[in-house]
């Protein structure tokens, strides 16, 4: 990039009158659609074969979740709605799709409950399919480093049965929600579960499923009593406007782990870069903001796009927020990174840390862009 092209990045006006043409498409709803409730069958991915099948259906179920349906809280005979603004994918299974990111825990196996993150309980190393191994610490996890899924991958079914013997497994991160009675956003898988605590007035996760709960995690339960206590998808009142949802890579992802190696077939580094990340209205996420830049640079990148080109700037700055300078290191790295092509300080000890740092995950971006590992079997913003 050259000294030219970011001073006019630097001294451009991101005002929203100044909107580009060339932005992610709004859906409008010509006529407001009926409430829906979720269809717990989206959650059944077992008869998928492929790897576009699987992505195919996640951007399904981000549409389904973050266009249709409410998070509700049933506390003390009222309830409290949140709207779902960003989630993340995360799925094992036996054969093809073997994404070593996913805690791939029991709890995984059976679809459509909800599961509160666990200390790790599994081998180390990739994907495993074999039983997971207890940690001597247990429970699940606290302070930062909580967070709430809904299960999915298998067929619903009774939960009364035993865990499904298929070694699929998956969750879909809840990540930022919003409160729809006073439009507060809660933004971080922490900080949404400790909303979710402070709705049930419980002072912590065992409080709340085990005392409150009594264990029934099932996310879509029926014909509940009235002054019963539990969380539920619901159906969303009719939009009249759908709101672009974007894609990117999931947050707090690296390419530390001892099993890592630089090779374009090891499987962290063909997962790191997977769009499996759903969200809308970017300038209301405080996290992830580096996977939200990379996200939106890919929606608007041409084949032949120049990364010093002011109306890309533009553009990146008129759907995420970012300040002109930002937008400029920004592109700088990727750039240096797409030249590159090199892995190896990425991976291991030295990639330890990398989704927080700038400069080093942007540059990342760029190698497994020159890689070929950005694109394949993931979605850009979805004209949906």
């Amino acid at each position: 990039m050259s000294t030219s092209k970011r001073t006019a990045v630097d001294s451009l006006s991101f005002e929203q009158s100044q909107r580009p043409s060339k932005l992610p498409k709004t859906v409008h709803a010509p006529n407001a659609k009926p409430k829906a409730a979720f269809d717990p069958a989206l959650l059944d991915l077992t008869t998928l074969t492929t790897d576009d099948q699987i992505s195919e259906r996640f951007s399904v179920l981000a549409r389904t979740l973050l266009h249709t349906q409410v998070l509700r809280v049933h506390h003390n005979g009222t309830h409290v709605d949140y709207e779902l603004l960003e989630v993340e994918f995360y799925l094992q299974n036996s054969s093809f799709h073997i994404d070593p990111f996913c805690h791939g825990v029991e709890e995984q196996k059976r679809s459509c409950n909800w599961y509160f993150h666990r200390v790790p309980r599994r081998s180390p190393g990739a994907a495993s399919s074999g039983p997971d191994v207890p940690s001597p610490a247990g429970g699940y996890r606290g302070g930062t480093r909580k967070g709430l899924d809904i299960t999915f991958g298998n067929p619903v079914s009774s939960q009364h049965f035993n865990h499904p013997a298929s070694h699929t497994k998956g969750g879909i991160l809840f990540r930022t929600i919003r409160r729809i009675q006073d439009g507060k956003v809660i933004s971080g898988p922490s900080l949404l579960v400790d909303e979710i605590l402070r709705a049930f007035s419980c002072h912590s996760i065992p409080d709340l499923v085990q005392n409150l709960w009594k264990d029934n995690v099932f996310a879509l339960r029926e014909n509940v009593g009235a002054n019963q206590s539990y969380l539920s998808l619901a159906p969303m009142h009719a939009r009249v406007k759908f709101p672009t949802i974007h894609t990117s890579p999931r947050v707090g992802l690296d390419l530390s782990h001892p099993s890592t190696t630089a090779s374009v077939s090891d499987p962290r580094v063909i997962f790191m870069s997977r769009q499996y990340r759903y969200f809308m209205e970017p300038k209301s996420l405080n996290a992830g903001r580096l996977q939200t830049f990379t996200g939106v640079l890919h929606e608007l990148l041409g084949a032949n796009e120049d990364l010093g080109s002011a109306q890309l700037a533009l553009q990146i700055a008129v759907v995420t927020g970012l300040a002109a300078p930002v937008i400029a290191k920004y592109l700088a790295d990727y750039e240096a990174g797409l030249k590159s092509g090199d892995l190896a300080p990425y991976v291991g000890v030295k990639g330890k840390g990398v989704s927080s740092s700038p400069g080093s995950y942007m540059r990342l971006m760029g190698v497994l862009r020159k890689l070929g590992l950005w694109g394949s079997h993931s979605s850009s913003s979805l004209g949906i």
